[in-house]
């Protein structure tokens, strides 16, 4: 993917959670401190580097649903400065974090379709070194693709 079709991509994102509200700061995350750099801002005034440090398991259902774009555009425009670009996927994989991902109603069809756009072109955006292909960590980042892909398809066919 060229940096003309990831700008493309990032359009498309931000064109689906155009009307998304913020919430207010109690209502974002569980741990205020732990997402002290992003709380009260505006999702597209957060930078790669807060992004890679606060990590998208502490948001609540609404703050996953504003602050989401920021993290997806991030990883689609700027990858390389992205550190653990599969907390994202691990945080959107439902049957990994049930607990926290019960109230995924907030996302509405078009939110859907670019988060399985995401899904199906994670590994073109962050390959794996070959030398790690049958490691558990890779096994685990694979089940989470699949798992997190399988459920917002699903989401997605239920648009139709």
């Amino acid at each position: 993917m060229n940096q003309a079709e990831r700008q493309e991509f990032a359009d498309e994102i931000k064109k689906a959670f155009a009307k998304v509200k913020k919430p207010p700061k109690n209502a974002v995350s569980r741990d205020l401190d732990e997402l002290q750099d992003i709380v009260g801002k505006n999702w597209d005034e957060v930078t790669p580097n807060e992004l890679s440090y606060n990590l998208p398991i502490f948001f609540t259902a609404k703050g996953l649903h504003y602050y989401l774009q920021a993290y997806l555009i991030a990883l689609v425009l700027d990858p390389e400065k992205m550190d653990l670009p599969m907390n994202i996927i691990y945080r959107l994989s439902p049957s990994l974090q049930e607990d926290m991902l019960h109230p995924m109603a907030d996302f509405d069809c078009k939110q859907t379709k670019v988060i399985v756009a995401f899904f199906e072109l994670y590994r073109e955006l962050y390959p794996v070194a070959e030398s790690l292909i049958n490691s558990r960590m890779y096994l685990e980042e694979e089940k989470a693709l699949e798992q997190g892909w399988e459920y917002w398809s699903t989401k997605l066919a239920e648009c139709s």
